[in-house]
């Protein structure tokens, strides 16, 4: 199957993707099972920590008490200090008490840990560090404390299992598919060992960056839309449970995997919004970097050469990317969910998902080998033989 310099419309690198996808059929379905088994383990960590707050008393009584107002800060006895500057300084400024206003718990918390960018922080200046310690004892009690750390510990050991599982997964299924498609493109015999173990090598060892960094871009836009839209929420546990769904959209194409919540309307719609833009610039970026042979090359020309290529054929690629985002989100699971079982449509929904891997492979091929065209040179079966010898 020679590579085809001559595709020059959306519906031709979808004909000559589809005739790929059947060549190399079962290293692909490979693939697609190894998306499946992420994507299900992830939901149903997902779906337990969302009812988290429901089985254990301590965390629902944390997230649904209201706040109280800590006590006013003790007096001290009162000594007389050696004269220093401030004796010098109007008794306004030396004995003014500061305010700390009370505001929800958790919220806060949220906002100002690691999980979302900094907001501002109202901060306490008493006379004493004691009338300090009791003022951080009195606000949060003891159980209070504990439930919390203990739900900040399982929150953060369940995020950083998905990121590390998400950047496995998602570098082994793209270096599977450039191993299957580049094969079946020179005329080799495919073999599912060497698809599996080459293609899944090749994959962590270059483009574990690459992944990191898209799940980084889409975190990034998952934070920035939590502060826009539920910071005026005044429900702790609803607020927990959203927070919950919303953390899994940068792991997933599906739009929180199928966790729908009438909160989540706009929400879902500003997300897909700005996840396609953002996935339209990254589109060929993963194959970039897999065919670069060049290790001294910075990231920043590795991007640079991404957008100029796909600036090459922009009308194909953006129609490609909204194809994607129809079928491979919310309404794509929705309308797979409604054509069979749920199991059966996870299948369908991840190997659509592995069909645009080697869509955007071929609309690659294709570019790559218009921008060779215009420089008077070739691109073809050397290249990939350059590339494939490197795993041997």
């Amino acid at each position: 199957m020679p590579l085809r310099p001559d595709l020059r419309s959306t519906g031709h690198v979808l004909r000559q993707s589809h005739s790929t996808f059947v060549s190399a059929a079962l290293p692909l379905l490979l693939a697609a099972i190894l998306l499946l088994s992420f994507r299900s383990a992830l939901l149903a960590g997902t779906l337990t920590l969302t009812s988290l707050s429901d089985r254990n008393p301590s965390l629902l009584s944390l997230l649904s008490s209201p706040p109280s107002p800590p006590p006013p800060p003790r007096r001290l006895p009162r000594r007389s200090p050696p004269p220093t500057l401030s004796s010098t300084l109007p008794t306004t400024f030396s004995r003014r008490s500061l305010p700390y206003p009370p505001t929800p718990l958790f919220p806060r918390l949220l906002l100002t840990s690691s999980s979302f960018p900094p907001s501002p922080v109202h901060f306490v200046l008493p006379a004493a560090a004691a009338a300090a310690a009791d003022l951080a004892a009195n606000h949060l009690d003891r159980a209070d404390a504990v439930a919390f750390l203990y739900l900040l510990t399982v929150l953060s050991l369940a995020h950083s299992l998905a990121i590390i599982g998400f950047i496995f997964v998602y570098s082994s299924a793209l270096g599977i598919v450039f191993f299957s498609v580049a094969t079946a493109h020179l005329g080799h015999p495919i073999s599912l060992v060497d698809a599996l173990v080459s293609g899944a090598s090749l994959g962590i060892r270059r483009l574990s960056g690459f992944v990191f960094l898209k799940w980084s871009v889409r975190d990034a836009l998952i934070q920035f839309l939590c502060i826009c839209f539920f910071s005026e929420i005044a429900d702790q546990a609803k607020l927990f449970k959203l927070f919950i769904k919303v953390k899994l959209m940068p792991f997933s194409h599906s739009g929180g995997g199928g966790l729908w919540d009438p909160e989540l309307s706009g929400f879902l719609f500003a997300w897909m919004v700005l996840d396609t833009a953002a996935s339209l610039l990254l589109s060929v970026h993963p194959w970039v970097m897999i065919m670069d042979h060049n290790e001294r090359r910075r990231g920043r020309d590795l991007a640079r050469e991404g957008f100029y290529l796909v600036s090459l054929m922009p009308v194909q690629a953006f129609c490609i990317k909204c194809l994607e985002t129809v079928l491979c989100g919310s309404l794509g699971r929705w309308a797979a969910v409604m054509a069979g079982e749920r199991s059966i449509a996870g299948l369908l929904h991840s190997m659509a998902e592995v069909y645009f891997m080697v869509v955007w492979l071929v609309y690659y091929f294709t570019v790559r080998c218009k921008d060779a065209e215009l420089d008077g040179r070739r691109f073809g079966r050397g290249d990939l033989e350059d590339c494939l010898s490197g795993l041997r």
